[in-house]
C-alpha cells in the first residue's frame, strides 16, 4: 500500500489543478531564491508542471516539489487529520484543515476548526481573518466584519493587516456600503502600496457605485502589479461591461480565462457580454461551460435560461429556470424570468403566478411589476396593468419602460390622451426608445391623426430601421391616407426583414383588397395562413375577398375555418351569414341569430343582424320569423342610425322617409342597399337593380353594402361580378368612413403593432 507521501509523488498534475500543502516549505524561483512560504493546509493552484516540480502561487509564484502537496479532496482532510492527531495543540493545523474544508464547501465544519484554532491561540489575527472569510462565504456579513475588526486589532504585520482590510472591504461591498469598502481599501493600500488585490477590490467598489472609470483605473494598477491576476482582468471586464463597451469587456474576459480557465464566474460574465450583444448562441456556450465547472452555479442556469428565452426556446429556458430555483428557491429574479418565458408561450396565468411569487420574495423590483403589467394587459385587465405600472414608477420614477407600458394600457382602454402623456414621458426619459415613439404613433393612429402617427413611426424607424413591426404600423397609417403604394412598399420591406411575418402579409392583403386587387389580396392572405394556420383575421379576410369576387362557397369555407379558431367571433358569424344569404342558404338566419345572442342585443353588429336577418327570412319566405325579429328589436335598440332602416322594414316609414333620415353618403349607401333588398324580397327586380346600381356608383367600396349590391346585381344579371362598374378618381377606391355609432360596414380586419411586448 502506498504511503500518502508516495501517493502525492505519483500524482499527475496539470495546470488549473488545486492542491494542498501537507508540510512546511518554500516557493523558490531561479537560483533557489525563496519568494514565499507554504504550510500544511494551504490551498494552491497549479500554473505549470516540470517533472516533479509545480509552479504554484501564494501571492508570489514559485516552484515547489510535488511531494509536498496532495490533491484538494478528502485525502487532504485525512492527511491533515493525521497531523492534528500527532500535534493536537497546533493551532495552525486546525486553521489549515479549516481552509481545506472551506474550499470543499463544508463551511460549518470549517468554522468549527477555526474556532478550535482561535481557542488554542486567541491572539492570532490571521485565524480571525480566516474565520471572517468563512462567514463571508456564508453571507453572514456582520459576523465577518466582527472577525475582521478583531483581526485588525490583533495583527501587527503590515502586509497581513492590509490583507484583512481588503477582505473587510469585500464584506462592506456585500452590504452595499461602498464608501466604507473604499475606505478600507485605501487603508490596505497605505499599509502595502504593492498589494494588487486591494486595488482590485477598490475597483470593484467603484464599479458597484457606478464609477466605471475609477474602477478601470484601479484594475489597471492591480494588473500592473500582478499581470497574472485573472480576477483583475475579469473585474476590469465588468467595468467595461458597465460602460456598455462589450468588446473591451470580452477582451478582458478572454485574458482572464487565458490565465485561469477554471473560474465559472468569468465564463458566466463573458456570457453576459455575449448576451448584451445579442449573440445568444455564444452566451449559451459560456453559461454551459460555467455550469460544467460548477453544477451548483444558480446564476449560470438563470442566465442561460434568459438566452434561450430570447431565442424563443421557451421550454428549454423554463427547464433551466427550474434547476436554478431548485438551487435557490428564494431567487425572485429567476421566478420573474420564468414568468417571462411563460408569457412568451402565451400562458399568461402561469406567468402571473411566477410574477406573484417573485414579488412575494422581493416587492422592491420595479421591472417585475412592469412585467406583470404586460400579462394583465394580455388578460385585458387594464386597470390592474395600470396599477402595476404605477407601482413600478413609484419604485423607479425614471423607468421609461413602465411609462410606455402604462401608456399601452391607457391606449387599450381607449384613453388615448392619457396614453400619449405617458409615451411623452417615456420619450423624455429615453430619447432612443424606438418602441415609445411607435406606440405613441399607435395612439395618434387611434385618434385618426395619421400625420402625427406617421411622424412618430418615422422616428421609430430612424432609430431601428430593422423593425418589421414599425414598418407594418407605418403602412397602416399610409393605408388610412389612401397612399396605397407607400403602404405596400412598407409591407414589402417588413416582409423582406421578416419573411415569416404573417401579420404583414395579412395587412398587405387588406390594402390590395382596398385597391380591388382581389387575386393578389387572396395570395397574401393565403401566405399569412400558411405561416400561421391559426391566423383568424387572415381566414376572415380571405373569405371577404372571395365574397367580393362572388365566390360565396369559398367565402363560407374560410369563415368556417375562422370559426373553428374562434367559435364566438361576432364579425365572422355576421359575414358568414351574409355569404350564406347570398347563397340563399336557410342557415344564414342561424348566423344572424348567433350575432344577437353573442352581443345580447347590445353591440355594433346587432342592428345590422336584425336588418339583414329579417330580409333573409323574407326572401326565404319565413315571413313570421322576419316579423318576429323586427318585433324583438322594438324597444331594445336606440334611435340612432341604423334605427331608420329597421323602421322602414317594419313599415313605419317609407323609402323616401328612410332616404330623408340618411345624413350622409355612408348612411345613404346603407339605406339604398336595404331598400334594394326589400324590393328584391317583394319581387320588384327593376327597382332593386336601380338601388344596387346607385350603391355601386356612389357607395364606399369597403362597405358590406357595396359587396351585397355587387353580388345581388351579379345574381340578377346572371353574369360575372363586375368590379369595374364604378371607378374611383385616379382609379383608386375612396376611403371607408366611420358612421356613428360604429357600423360593421367599416370594420377592418387588420392588426396593429405588437406594442413592443
Amino acid at each position: 500500500m502506498l504511503s500518502l507521501t508516495a501517493a502525492a509523488r505519483a500524482q499527475e498534475y496539470a495546470p488549473g489543478d488545486e492542491v494542498v500543502a501537507i508540510v512546511d516549505g518554500t516557493l523558490r524561483v531561479s537560483g533557489q531564491e525563496v519568494v514565499d512560504e507554504v504550510w500544511p493546509g494551504l490551498v494552491l493552484t497549479v500554473e505549470d508542471v516540470k517533472g516533479q516540480w509545480l509552479w504554484l502561487s501564494n501571492g508570489k509564484p514559485g516552484w515547489l516539489e510535488q511531494s509536498k502537496v496532495i490533491p484538494l479532496d478528502r485525502r487532504a482532510i485525512d492527511r491533515l487529520t493525521a497531523l492534528i492527531r500527532a500535534s493536537p495543540k497546533d493551532a495552525n493545523l486546525y486553521s489549515g484543515r479549516a481552509d481545506v474544508w472551506q474550499h470543499l464547501g463544508e463551511l460549518d465544519i470549517a468554522l468549527a476548526d477555526y474556532n478550535e484554532a482561535i481557542r488554542l491561540d486567541a491572539d492570532s489575527g490571521v485565524f480571525r481573518n480566516n474565520r471572517g472569510n468563512v462567514w463571508l462565504d456564508k453571507k453572514e456579513y456582520d459576523r465577518a466584519i466582527a472577525d475582521y475588526d478583531e483581526s485588525i486589532r490583533l495583527e501587527r504585520d503590515r502586509q497581513k493587516k492590509a490583507m484583512t482590510y481588503s477582505n473587510h472591504s469585500v464584506a462592506w461591498r456585500s452590504k452595499e456600503e461602498y464608501d466604507r469598502a473604499i475606505a478600507d481599501c485605501d487603508e490596505a493600500i497605505r499599509l502595502d502600496p504593492e498589494y494588487a488585490s486591494a486595488y482590485r477590490n477598490r475597483g470593484d467598489a467603484w464599479r458597484q457605485k457606478g464609477d466605471y472609470d475609477r474602477a478601470i483605473a484601479d484594475c489597471d494598477e492591480a494588473i500592473r502589479l500582478d499581470k497574472k491576476d485573472a480576477d483583475a482582468y475579469a473585474s476590469r471586464g465588468l467595468a467595461w461591461y458597465g460602460k456598455q463597451e462589450y468588446t473591451r469587456a470580452m477582451e478582458d474576459y478572454d485574458r482572464a480565462l487565458a490565465i485561469d480557465s477554471t473560474e465559472a464566474w468569468i465564463f458566466n460574465n463573458r456570457g453576459n457580454a455575449w448576451y448584451a450583444t445579442g449573440d445568444y448562441d455564444r452566451a449559451i456556450a459560456d453559461y454551459g461551460q460555467a455550469i460544467r465547472i460548477d453544477p451548483q452555479y444558480t446564476w449560470a442556469y438563470e442566465n442561460r435560461g434568459n438566452s434561450l428565452r430570447r431565442k424563443g426556446e421557451y421550454d428549454l429556458a423554463i427547464a433551466d429556470y427550474d434547476v436554478a430555483l431548485q438551487l435557490d428557491e428564494n431567487d425572485a429574479s429567476c421566478y420573474a424570468s420564468r414568468g417571462l418565458a411563460w408569457y412568451g408561450k402565451h400562458e399568461y396565468t402561469r406567468a402571473m403566478e411566477d410574477y406573484d411569487q417573485a414579488l412575494a420574495i422581493d416587492s422592491t423590483e420595479a421591472w417585475i411589476f412592469n412585467a406583470r403589467s404586460r400579462a394583465w394587459r394580455r388578460e385585458e385587465e387594464y386597470d390592474r396593468a395600470i396599477a402595476d405600472c404605477d407601482e413600478a414608477i413609484r419604485l423607479d420614477p425614471k423607468y421609461a419602460s413602465a411609462y410606455r407600458n402604462r401608456g399601452d394600457a391607457w391606449r387599450q382602454k381607449g384613453e388615448y390622451d392619457r396614453a400619449i402623456a405617458d409615451y411623452d414621458e417615456a420619450i423624455r426619459l429615453d430619447r432612443r426608445n424606438a418602441h415609445a415613439y411607435a406606440t405613441r404613433g399607435l395612439a395618434w393612429y387611434r385618434k385618426q391623426e395619421y400625420d402625427r402617427a406617421l411622424e412618430d413611426y418615422n422616428r421609430a424607424i430612424a432609430i431601428d430601421p430593422t423593425s418589421a413591426a414599425f414598418l407594418n404600423a407605418r403602412a397602416l397609417a399610409w393605408d388610412e391616407k389612401e397612399e396605397y403604394d407607400r403602404a405596400i412598399a412598407d409591407y414589402d420591406e417588413a416582409i423582406r426583414l421578416d419573411p415569416s411575418y404573417a401579420l404583414a402579409y395579412n395587412n398587405r392583403g387588406y390594402t390590395r383588397f382596398r385597391q380591388l386587387d382581389l387575386d393578389r389580396a387572396i395570395a397574401d392572405y393565403s401566405e399569412a395562413i400558411r405561416l400561421d394556420p391559426q391566423h383568424l383575421r387572415a381566414h376572415g379576410n380571405r373569405g371577404d375577398s372571395y365574397r367580393r369576387k362572388g365566390d360565396m362557397a369559398r367565402a363560407v369555407d374560410d369563415y368556417d375555418r375562422a370559426l373553428t379558431i374562434d367559435p364566438d367571433n361576432v364579425d365572422v358569424h355576421y359575414k358568414r351569414g351574409l355569404a350564406r344569404f347570398h347563397l340563399r342558404q336557410p342557415n344564414a338566419l342561424d348566423d344572424f341569430d348567433k350575432v344577437l345572442t353573442l352581443e345580447d342585443w347590445n353591440g355594433g353588429r346587432t342592428p345590422y343582424a336584425v336588418i339583414t336577418g329579417s330580409l333573409a327570412a323574407r326572401m326565404m319566405n319565413e315571413l313570421d320569423r322576419a316579423e318576429r325579429l323586427l318585433e324583438q328589436a322594438d324597444g331594445r335598440l336606440n334611435d340612432e342610425w341604423p334605427a331608420p332602416v329597421i323602421a322602414f322594414l317594419r313599415g313605419t316609414i317609407d323609402a323616401a322617409g328612410l332616404l330623408e333620415a340618411a345624413k350622409d353618403n355612408d348612411q345613404e349607401t346603407e339605406a339604398r342597399c336595404n331598400i334594394g333588398l326589400a324590393h328584391l324580397a317583394a319581387g320588384r327586380r327593376d327597382e332593386a337593380i336601380r338601388e344596387f346600381q346607385w350603391v355601386i356608383e356612389h357607395g364606399p367600396n369597403t362597405f358590406f353594402e357595396y359587396g351585397i349590391a355587387l353580388a345581388e346585381l351579379h345574381r340578377l344579371r346572371e353574369g360575372p361580378p363586375d368590379e369595374t362598374v364604378r371607378a374611383a378618381p385616379d382609379d383608386q377606391p375612396p376611403p371607408p368612413s366611420t358612421p356613428a355609432p360604429a357600423s360593421p360596414t367599416t370594420k377592418k380586419q387588420k392588426n396593429l403593432l405588437n406594442s413592443g411586448d
